[in-house]
């Protein structure tokens, strides 16, 4: 042999492929993420760089000085990039790493494979589950791109041990199984997932296996009776711990159900079909073929785990439906992605299956199609990114939605027909022809649905990002290392206040005078400690300050994005806050104004004006009421009126406007509007997107008169 047919042949050799395979994954993630110019993810996103900045910083993880109890493993992993100067050199490093370590799963996804198939199939199963939509995480800032390579580390070492059990086989995998828990505290199921495959590997032992075959069928039915009774214990035991377990379990099964297929639809959808069909079919073993221990290890922990994260994600969606939103979260079942690789490899390999096996993973798989919604007006959808084929037809090839369910019906039914007929494929060139042109489908079918989910990510992100101030960290640059304060009111999208924070290490604290400063973390509503407006003092170096409230002090420099930024020389003084207005100028049932700094002796005029002229829809007549008097503190640092000096009434229609001009007293004084009943311009006319409850844009003026 020469030498160059040497060279030839090592770099054929499955190891160099292996590379090659992840080398074009983390490639592609790395170019995904360099077209995610900000985090989009909100609260997660601002937590996960909370932790690792205080890491960083500390050695300790704390959510704004706050201490939290475990930090996920991605904090720490990422914790030395923030030694870097600047967020966004930093935040380009972080997304470099999650791109490598969400890659890096392709190695234990082969090595899976491995157990099961000869290497040119487990490097498909690699191939494939490195590029599936879960690979759309890389570039956020969250738990999944360093879960995700751990989950499939850990199914492969549990996979292993039970292919060869042994006392430092159930250790890695243990350890595995924290790894994972480590990443993301749902990974804790894996511990569930390796408690299966040990009974499992119990049950076929020699000895258990000749202790079964003296069982009457009174033993059997013992058996099958303290099983039941273990799995009704196990529940209890968990129900006492566990709220979301005992609410979902106890009340919404039929949800649980309905949620967790729709979860398992996602995921079909976003595979290609071909894994779920094939993965499922390759659990039955063919006639004629002899028990192989990597097979029958990779069938226990799919099984296993199919279960297992099958509960986790139905019981999950059952829970947010009741507190928080009913949704889709394949999120939740992406770990199955390599099992179900693997399987596909394995069933492939084989030349096909059991023909009815086939079948009935055809017929499963053609109800979820029809069964899991679409989300068409959902993009991107965070949750379930294996979506995103589906929003492609619809986008782009403009396809609606009875003809993208129709499409995916007929892709189902050929899936399953030609999975079904590859046995029975005599002919071996012909045999191979269809195998590789279902691998072929297959990848390209979920690098589609991975790169459109990508791009909606990425499109959401640089959406966002135009809504910056440029650069984003101006106030990092502006402060030159000092601690701020954020000091805000009427915080109703907490968004901005978190990419504001995000991008600029220098906030410390988040307050607001209304109660409405957004998490995570510790928030404050400060105490007005005396009526001349002076507030707890933050011991920070700066204040900056929304529209609605303003310190005492020099400004220094414009206002940027509606930002102001004061140097604090000691304490923190408000000259005037007003509390209830939102952004656009819109107030509730109540809004305040405050005005701290009047000179003594000083009298003046306070001007409200109230319009509706921005609603001309139906009309709701609404009653005003305006109380003015001077600023007293309640006993918990919050300011009130002391007494009633002035007052007014009026009324107010759609598209009209009021003006009310009332004396305010010679000290700090206050002013209180209250409007009732307020309306909905969506209740009122469904084409209007405001669903909030409405009383009248205000706006506050004085007149000072020495």
């Amino acid at each position: 042999m020469t030498h160059s047919d040497g060279l030839r042949r090592r770099l054929a050799s499955p190891t160099v492929a292996l590379f090659l395979i992840f080398a074009a994954t983390a490639g592609l993630a790395l170019w995904q993420g360099s077209n995610h110019p900000t985090p989009t993810i909100f609260s997660d996103e601002i937590e996960m760089a909370q932790l690792s900045r205080s890491i960083s910083a500390t050695g300790h993880a704390t959510l704004r000085g706050q201490p939290v109890g475990q930090a996920p493993l991605a904090a720490y992993l990422s914790a030395p990039l923030w030694w870097v100067d600047d967020v966004p050199s930093a935040y380009r490093l972080i997304k470099a790493l999650g791109a490598i370590l969400m890659a890096a799963a392709v190695f234990p996804a082969y090595g899976l494979a491995r157990l099961a198939v000869r290497p040119r199939w487990a490097l498909f199963a690699a191939a494939g589950a490195g590029i599936s939509p879960a690979l759309a995480y890389a570039p956020i800032l969250v738990k999944e791109p360093t879960a995700y390579p751990a989950a499939t580390l850990a199914l492969f070492l549990v996979a292993r041990w039970v292919a060869r059990p042994t006392a430092r086989g159930f250790l890695l995998a243990a350890a595995g199984c924290l790894l994972g828990y480590l990443t993301k505290s749902q990974l804790s199921i894996l511990f569930l997932v390796l408690g299966l495959s040990g009974l499992a590997v119990v049950w076929r032992t020699g000895r258990m296996s000749a202790f079964r075959r003296t069982w009457t069928r009174g033993d059997w039915i013992g058996a099958v009776t303290l099983a039941v009774g273990a799995v009704i214990l196990a529940g209890a035991f968990v129900s006492k711990r566990s709220l979301g377990f005992y609410v979902t379990t106890t009340f919404y099964q039929d949800r649980m159900l309905e949620l967790g297929l729709w979860a398992a639809g996602a995921l079909a959808i976003g595979l290609g079909l071909v894994p779920l069909i094939a993965g499922l079919a390759s659990l039955v073993r063919p006639k004629g073929e002899e028990p192989r221990p990597g097979v029958e290890a990779l069938a226990t922990v799919t099984v296993a785990s199919l279960l297992s994260f099958g509960l986790y994600a139905a019981m999950k969606a059952a829970y947010l439906s009741t507190v928080f939103a009913t949704l889709t979260i394949e999120r939740n079942l992406i770990f199955l992605a390599p099992l179900l690789f693997a399987g596909t490899a394995l069933f492939l390999e084989r030349r096909g299956g059991r023909w009815w096996a086939v079948v009935a993973a055809g017929c499963f798989a053609l109800y979820l199609v029809r069964a899991t919604p679409y989300s068409l007006t959902q993009y991107p959808n965070y949750e379930a990114h294996g979506l995103a084929i589906i929003a492609f037809a619809n986008r782009i090839l403009k396809w609606p939605a009875a003809e993208i369910e129709h499409a995916l019906v007929v892709v189902t039914i050929a899936v399953t027909a030609i999975l079904a007929l590859l046995p029975r494929l005599r002919h071996r060139q012909v045999a191979a022809l269809a195998a590789a042109l279902v691998v072929a489908f297959t990848l390209a079918w979920t690098g589609t649905a991975e790169v459109y989910a990508a791009h909606g990510e990425s499109l959401f992100s640089r959406r966002l990002y135009s809504t910056l101030p440029k650069p984003a960290n101006w106030l990092d640059r502006s402060t030159n290392g000092g601690t701020t304060v954020f000091l805000g009111q009427g915080i109703r999208d907490p968004n901005p206040v978190n990419l504001l924070e995000f991008w600029n290490r220098s906030i410390v604290r988040v307050w607001a005078v209304d109660g409405t400063a957004p998490g995570p973390g510790a928030t404050a509503t400060p105490n007005v400690d005396r009526p001349d407006g002076t507030l707890t003092n933050p011991s920070t170096d700066f204040a900056l300050t929304t529209p609605g409230v303003d310190v005492v002090g020099r400004r220094q420099g414009p206002t940027v994005g509606g930002y102001s930024l004061y140097p604090l020389h000691g304490g923190l003084r408000l000259r005037t806050a007003q509390t209830g207005v939102e952004p656009d100028g819109w107030m509730g049932s109540s809004a305040s104004y405050s005005l701290y700094d009047v000179p003594a002796g000083a009298r003046g005029k306070v001007r409200i004006d109230l319009s509706r002229a921005a609603w001309c829809g139906k009309d709701v007549r609404s009653t005003i009421s305006i109380r003015v008097g001077p600023v007293g503190i309640t006993p918990t640092g919050q300011p009130e009126l002391r007494n009633v000096t002035s007052r007014a009434w009026g009324v107010i229609h759609s598209c009209q406007a009021r003006a009310f001009v009332l004396p305010t007293p010679p000290s700090p004084w206050r002013v209180e509007v209250a409007i009732d009943p307020t309306f909905s311009p969506h209740e009122l006319d469904p084409n209007s997107g405001d669903s909030r409850e409405l009383g009248a844009q205000v706006n506050f003026g004085y007149d000072l008169r020495r």
